[in-house]
């Protein structure tokens, strides 16, 4: 074990060596327990035995200081007179934390840029130069004939990184293809900002029903809630709570990934309609999820009084009749069902709040009965990996959205593999799955063909009971199956994609997809999420049968939910599918193809920039400030070795709008990376003379 005390003198070159000795792994960004990195007089540690990572800051060999850090902003929190660090247990549970945005800018050598001005190109990489007397580091973008741009440090909010399309047409620097496209775009996003600021202006008029504020059975309600909210959730939680309190309807999209706590926060809110005497419908997109939902609401709000109820196809026409009869007396609180609900015999003496779950399940008419549904009602809509319609309202500012990105304590993200279809390597990973007392997923989505696919499973695991369940099946028969699966009463389940929204079964840990390359990005994210429910290792392997179909779009989907294999990656899964996809036709305009042209990031900024105008209010372009031709513009490569946070912290640098806000990122990177060398030092300094 290690032991570190404030104001004592180590020998600072030595201290990487002893993490490794002890099992610690060196990163650029610590962010797990085991991670520990180095950045002049800067180490942060990341202790196994702690719930945040350490940050020690040196003068020389002098220990300064110790603080802890978060792991998602890395900004300190508080001060501690000592540290102890054990060695890594290799069985160590790591958390996994997602990064925002502003502290990556993920550009790697080669990636496809947009540079507003310039139009499509590709990113080189970064370049000390020495132009009019000042020394600085330029971003180098490449068009064609191989001509190129250097880019300086206050201009870096003009590069956007160019996601659209797997082959994006660069650019020419010698003609006026790219201007063109640009005004075409604008047009067509102006229009869309009108359509778009009509439909929240339509919103913004309506009047809804303000629910009542938080009382002690509020607080009952809460304490009864077996965990610690985490702070995504609890902000999730806030916004909820104010928006139903409010006289505007609500119209939320709570985003997150599986087991981060959206149900919760439905759970308070379907509480607070119940309490303000109005009724609740949760529409969830199957019979075996609607059962799920009732099962938690139940053991959660009957204790308080509240009557909880599902209708479904497992229900008798009876008992369908005697719910019904209940629920349109008044005597039913909360009513769980699939698209039955949206049935016209379905009558709520006084509906309140309508939660959805996974609303990209539902069909075309679905939808539209919804739609419906929303004028009258405050909404609450749930989901992994939301529509990319619905993402795109949202992050447009038409509809409110709260992110849940912060994993449960203790879980481990799902190892995700693309594998060609092989029985032999699927008999060897669903044994040492089975060996560990796990269970195994295998979706297969073609009924008429998994029959043969059983047969073949069972003749390289004759020792393995393997069980087939689709939609075809009588309904009893399936939910018989389901529960025996549940029991770990037979280790493998062969199935169709039922099992995407179905029942939490913790012991499976293992899913194989066969044929990944027929499902979308946002499906596959949710099918991988029905394993890696606990604290053991999981994986999910993405099947494929033909080599040629690894390229394009389906190449884009693999590489996407490999690279947010992350804990929390929903949203960002759900951000990619509506990059990938395109946008598709929002309010009746077909906007995909400008997309395109212009790379998703690019054209958000355009719409926002559009819709601002429409509101009448300020444009969003930042104040333009001369760095490179006034002073050195770099940071020296020892004070932030690694290249894409230095070039993050220089589109920072490029975004600083006030005074105020180059005062705070002086501050930030004293504590992150140590005190400031001359050359950032100046850089800041130079910018706060040019403003206000």
């Amino acid at each position: 074990m290690l032991r570190y005390q404030r104001k004592t003198t180590y020998n600072y070159n030595q201290i990487p060596d002893d993490l490794v000795a002890l099992g610690y792994h060196r990163v650029p960004l610590v962010l797990n327990a085991g991670d520990f990195s180095v950045r002049g007089s800067i180490i942060d540690i990341f202790p196994t035995h702690q719930n945040l990572p350490i940050r020690l800051e040196f003068f020389d060999d002098d220990l300064e200081d110790i603080r802890s850090f978060e792991p998602n902003t890395q900004r300190s929190l508080s001060t501690l007179d000592y540290l102890e660090v054990e060695a890594v247990d290799d069985e160590r549970l790591r958390q996994n934390h997602v990064i925002p945005h502003e502290l990556l800018f993920e550009l790697k050598e080669g990636d496809a840029v947009v540079h507003i001005h310039h139009g499509v190109g590709r990113y080189l990489g970064l370049e000390r130069l020495k132009l009019q007397d000042f020394e600085g580091e330029y971003a180098v973008v490449e068009y064609q004939h191989n001509d190129r741009i250097f880019v300086p440090i206050e201009q870096l909010t003009r590069i956007y990184k160019y996601t659209g399309t797997a082959n994006p047409v660069i650019n020419s620097l010698r003609d006026e293809g790219w201007q063109k496209v640009q005004k075409r775009v604008k047009k067509a996003v102006k229009n869309v900002a009108k359509d778009l600021l009509t439909l929240y202006k339509t919103r913004a008029i309506r009047t809804g029903f303000a629910f009542q504020e938080a009382g002690e059975v509020d607080l009952e309600l809460e304490r009864s809630f077996p965990f610690e909210p985490t702070v995504d959730q609890q902000r999730a939680i806030d916004a909820v709570t104010a928006d139903m309190e409010s006289i505007k309807p609500m119209d939320r999209l709570v985003c997150g990934d599986v087991g981060f706590g959206k149900t919760e926060v439905a759970i308070r809110a379907a509480f607070k309609a119940v309490v303000s005497h109005k009724q609740v419908a949760i529409l969830a997109p199957t019979t075996l999820l609607t059962r799920q939902h009732h099962r938690v609401l139940s053991q959660r709000l009957e204790s308080l009084g509240v009557t909880v109820e599902f209708i479904n196809r497992f229900k008798t026409r009876k008992e369908q009749r005697q719910i019904l009869e209940r629920l349109a007396s008044g005597r039913i609180d909360i009513l769980i069902g699939t698209h039955r609900l949206l049935q016209p015999d379905v009558v709520f003496a006084d509906l309140g709040l309508l939660i959805i779950d996974e609303e990209q399940q539902f069909g075309v008419m679905a939808k539209e009965k919804i739609k419906q549904l929303r004028l009258n009602v405050d909404v609450l809509t749930l989901s992994a990996t939301p529509l990319p319609r619905t993402l795109y309202l949202s992050i447009s500012g038409i509809r409110d959205i709260s992110v849940i990105n912060t994993p449960p304590r203790k879980r481990l993200s799902v190892i995700t593999e693309v594998q060609p279809f092989d029985l032999e390597f699927i008999r060897e990973k669903v044994q040492l799955e089975v060996a560990r007392g796990g269970q195994v997923f295998f979706l297969h989505n073609r009924v008429n063909d998994m029959l043969h696919l059983q047969f073949q499973l069972k003749s390289v695991m004759p020792n393995l009971d393997v069980r087939a369940g689709h939609g075809q099946m009588h309904a009893h028969e399936l939910e018989a199956m389901m529960v025996d699966f549940y029991d770990n009463k037979f280790p493998v389940l062969l199935a169709t994609t039922i099992i995407e929204n179905g029942i939490d079964i913790p012991n499976v840990h293992t899913i194989f997809i066969d044929q990944a390359d027929r499902f979308g990005l946002a499906q596959l994210h949710q099918l991988r999420g029905r394993v890696g429910r606990d604290q053991t290792q999981s994986y999910c392997y993405l099947m494929y049968h033909n080599l040629s179909i690894l390229r394009g779009e389906v190449q884009a989907r693999f590489d996407a939910l490999i690279q947010f294999a992350t804990l929390g990656s929903g949203y960002d899964i759900a951000l990619r599918d509506l990059e990938i996809r395109g946008i598709g036709n929002i309010l009746g305009t077909e906007q995909s193809g400008y997309m395109e042209a212009v790379g998703f990031e690019l054209y958000m900024h355009l719409l926002n920039e559009a819709i601002a105008l429409e509101k009448g209010g300020p444009s969003h372009e930042r104040p333009q400030f001369q760095l490179s031709t006034r002073t050195e513009s770099f940071i020296p490569e020892e004070y932030i070795p690694d290249m894409i946070i230095r070039l993050a912290v220089y589109k920072r640098i490029a975004d600083i709008k006030s005074k105020d806000a180059a005062i705070l990122l002086r501050q930030e990177c004293a504590d992150r990376f140590g005190e400031l060398p001359d050359a950032l030092d100046r850089m800041l300094r130079v910018i706060e003379g040019q403003l206000r």
